[in-house]
C-alpha cells in the first residue's frame, strides 16, 4: 500500500509539470499569434496607405498610366490617358491597345509582345489615334507586372518633336545658307570682272559699233546674275546692309501704288496699320524687297482673285512665346502680317517653303528664291518669320522685327548731294587677293588719274607701303584675304600712315561686319560686284571728306 501511494504521487507531479509546460507553450504561441496579427494589421494598413498613395500618383500623373491584359485590353486608364485619347472611362473599358495605335498605310505598328512576355521592359516611339481622329507621337514604356497583367506608361512627345523638327529645320537652313553664301562670294569676284569690263567697253564704244549690242546684252546678263547672287546672299544672311531706323507703315504706304498695280484688279488690297507703330532697325531697301516678295507670292497663290491684307501691330513675347516662334529673345516686337485668301499650303509644303529653289509653280514661272530671300532678310535684321496656312483656307506670313523706339516726326528727305568730279591725282593702295579683280580695279582707278599701288594680301601691302616714300591717301582693301585680312592690315598701317583714309570692299562683307565684328560698323564699305562709276564716285567722296 505504501508503495502504491508513492507511485500515484509521483505520476501526479509529472502530470502537473506537463500541464504547466503545455500551458506555457500555448501562451507563447498565443503571444506569437497576437504579434503576427499585429504585424499583419500593420502590413494591411501600410498596403492600404500605399495603394491610396499609388492611386493618387496615378490619378494625378501628367503621363498616361494604364494596365492591360495579355491581349492588350485596357484594365485601367488614368485621367491623363482619358484626356489624351478623348474617351470617357466607360468607353475606354471596351478598348484595346490595338484600337488606339496608329496604322501607317498598310503597316500596323504593334507592341513588341515577344520581348514583353520574356520579362523585358519595352520602350517604343509610336503614334496613338485619339477619338477625334487626331494623332499624337508618344514614347511608350511597357513592363510585365504579373502573369496576366502589364503596365504601360505613355509620355506625350509632341512638344519634343516640334522642337527637334525646329532644330533640324534651322540647321538645314543654316547649312544651305553657308553653301549659298560661299558660292555667292566666289561668283561676286567673277561678276565684278565681267560687269566692270562691260561698263568700261560701253564707255569707249559708240552705238553704231558692230559689237556694241553684243556688249550691251553681256552687261544685261551680268546684271541678272548679280541680282541672283544678291538673292542668295539675302537668303544666307551675308548681304551688305545699310540699316537705319525704319517705320514699316511709311514703307507700306509708299509702296501701295506699286503693289496695287502688281496684284491686279481682281485682288482687293487692304491695309490695317497700327497708328502708333514703333520703329525697327533694318535696311529700307531690303524691307521693300521683303514686302514685294510676299505680295507677289500671295498674288500667285490667289490666281488673280481674292483679298490681300497687310497689317502691322506691336506685340510682346515672353520666353515661352519667343521660344515657340523661334525668336532670338523675348521682348517687344513690331509685327507685319501679309494675309491672303489663296489656295493655301499643306504641311509638307509649309515645312519647305523657305528653302531656296523650292517652288510649287510651273517650270519657268519662278526661281524659288522669293520666300528664301524673305527668310534671309528677316534673320539678318534679328527678326523671325513664321507661316500659318492650310489648303483652300489661305496663308498668313508673320514677320516680327525687334522694336527699337517710338516713332517721331516724319523724317526729312535727304537733300541732293553736290555732284563731284570723279577724277583725282591722289595715291591709292589697292589690296585684293583675286588677281582679275585687282587688275580691273587698278585699271578703273588709274583711268581717273589716280596713282595706284597694288598688293595681293595684307603682308605684301605692308611691304609696298614701307617701300613707298610718298603719301598714301587711301587704302582700298578687301576684307577677307589669305595671310592677312583687311582689318588686320588697317591696324598695322594706320598708326604709321596717319593721313591715310580707308575703304573696304567685299562680296562677303556682312558676315564679317555684322556677325564677327572684325570691321568697324562705321567703316566705308563697297559691295562686290560694284559698278565702275559707283566705285570711283565713292572714292572721290571719301577723299574729299573734310576738305570742303
Amino acid at each position: 500500500m505504501g508503495k502504491a501511494a508513492g507511485a500515484t504521487g509521483q505520476w501526479g507531479a509529472v502530470s502537473d509539470q506537463t500541464r504547466n509546460s503545455n500551458i506555457a507553450a500555448l501562451e507563447s504561441r498565443i503571444a506569437a499569434l497576437e504579434q503576427f496579427l499585429g504585424e499583419r494589421e500593420k502590413l494591411v494598413e501600410a498596403y492600404r496607405a500605399s495603394s491610396v498613395q499609388y492611386r493618387m500618383l496615378v490619378e494625378q500623373a501628367s503621363d498616361v498610366i494604364a494596365t492591360i491584359d495579355p491581349v492588350g485590353r485596357f484594365l485601367s486608364l488614368n485621367p491623363a490617358g482619358l484626356e489624351m485619347l478623348g474617351y470617357s472611362r466607360e468607353e475606354a473599358s471596351s478598348l484595346s491597345l490595338d484600337d488606339v495605335i496608329h496604322s501607317a498605310g498598310d503597316e500596323k505598328t504593334e507592341l513588341e509582345w515577344e520581348d514583353l512576355r520574356a520579362g523585358k521592359t519595352v520602350i517604343q516611339e509610336l503614334q496613338l489615334v485619339c477619338k477625334d481622329g487626331a494623332t499624337v507621337w508618344v514614347e511608350m514604356s511597357a513592363k510585365q507586372m504579373s502573369r496576366d497583367r502589364y503596365q504601360i506608361i505613355v509620355r506625350d512627345l509632341t512638344e519634343r518633336r516640334r522642337l527637334e523638327d525646329q532644330l533640324r529645320h534651322s540647321q538645314k537652313m543654316e547649312a544651305m545658307g553657308l553653301l549659298a553664301g560661299g558660292m555667292a562670294h566666289d561668283f561676286n569676284n567673277l561678276l565684278t570682272v565681267v560687269t566692270g569690263y562691260c561698263a568700261s567697253l560701253l564707255e569707249e564704244m559708240k552705238d553704231e559699233d558692230s559689237h556694241y549690242k553684243a556688249v550691251v546684252e553681256m552687261e544685261r546678263a551680268s546684271h541678272r546674275a548679280v541680282s541672283l547672287i544678291r538673292q542668295l546672299l539675302a537668303f544666307s544672311r551675308r548681304q551688305v546692309l545699310q540699316p537705319q531706323l525704319v517705320h514699316l507703315n511709311r514703307v507700306i504706304e509708299d509702296m501701295l501704288g506699286m503693289l496695287s498695280s502688281l496684284v491686279g484688279e481682281g485682288v482687293q488690297l487692304e491695309q490695317e496699320l497700327h497708328p502708333e507703330l514703333g520703329l525697327v532697325r533694318a535696311d529700307p531697301g531690303q524691307i521693300e524687297q521683303l514686302i514685294l516678295n510676299l505680295v507677289v507670292n500671295a498674288r500667285d497663290a490667289m490666281n488673280g482673285q481674292g483679298c490681300l491684307t497687310l497689317t502691322t501691330r506691336e506685340i510682346e513675347l515672353d520666353e515661352e512665346q519667343a521660344e515657340r516662334r523661334g525668336a532670338s529673345a523675348p521682348g517687344r516686337y513690331v509685327q507685319l502680317c501679309v494675309v491672303d485668301t489663296g489656295c493655301g499650303m499643306d504641311e509638307e509644303t509649309r515645312e519647305r517653303v523657305f528653302e531656296p529653289f523650292f517652288t510649287t509653280k510651273e517650270t519657268g514661272k519662278g526661281t524659288g528664291l522669293g520666300l528664301s530671300i524673305v527668310y534671309g532678310i528677316v534673320g539678318q535684321s534679328d527678326g523671325h518669320v513664321r507661316v500659318r496656312s492650310a489648303p483652300e483656307i489661305g496663308t498668313t506670313f508673320e514677320i516680327c522685327l525687334p522694336y527699337v523706339q517710338a516713332a517721331g516726326p516724319e523724317p526729312s528727305r535727304h537733300a541732293p548731294t553736290r555732284e563731284q568730279s570723279r577724277r583725282g591725282t591722289e595715291t591709292i593702295l589697292l589690296v585684293e587677293d583675286e588677281e582679275m579683280v585687282r587688275r580691273l580695279t587698278a585699271t578703273l582707278i588709274e583711268k581717273q588719274g589716280y596713282r595706284v599701288l597694288t598688293a595681293g594680301d595684307g603682308v605684301e601691302a605692308l611691304h609696298v607701303a614701307a617701300s613707298y616714300e610718298g603719301p598714301i591717301h587711301l587704302l582700298l582693301t578687301d576684307v577677307v584675304m589669305p595671310k592677312m585680312g583687311g582689318p588686320e592690315l588697317v591696324e598695322h598701317l594706320t598708326p604709321v600712315r596717319t593721313e591715310m583714309k580707308v575703304m573696304y570692299f567685299s562680296g562677303y562683307a556682312a558676315d564679317t561686319v555684322t556677325q564677327q565684328r572684325v570691321v568697324d560698323p562705321d567703316a566705308v564699305l563697297v559691295a562686290k560686284p560694284f559698278q565702275p562709276k559707283a566705285l570711283t564716285r565713292k572714292i572721290r567722296e571719301l577723299l574729299d571728306e573734310g576738305n570742303e
